[in-house]
């Protein structure tokens, strides 16, 4: 799947709903979990400047791992509630 940063509210809530059947909600990993990470956008002067933020920590103990933080200009604004990873498979 290849998509656009230009989506519209209406394209993205139905790529949501194409995707959410994807989301596996029980733990179905062969070992144990060893890493998690958290992610946060942010968006300054109108959209035009995206921030983005990654966590790595270590499980179960949750000692920082990694973390890094992104500043770009892509234009690509947050839709309220609408959270959906975009990739090219």
């Amino acid at each position: 799947m290849e998509t656009s940063q230009s989506i519209s509210s209406a394209s993205a809530i139905a790529l949501q709903k194409e995707l959410s059947p994807q989301v596996i909600t029980d733990d179905q990993f062969p070992q144990p979990i060893r890493y998690i990470a958290g992610v946060d956008v942010g968006f300054k002067d109108r959209y035009r400047i995206t921030q983005a933020a990654v966590g790595v920590l270590s499980f179960p103990t949750l000692e920082k791992v990694e973390s890094a933080i992104a500043i770009g200009t892509d234009g690509f604004a947050l839709l309220d509630a609408i959270y959906f990873v975009v990739w090219k498979q």
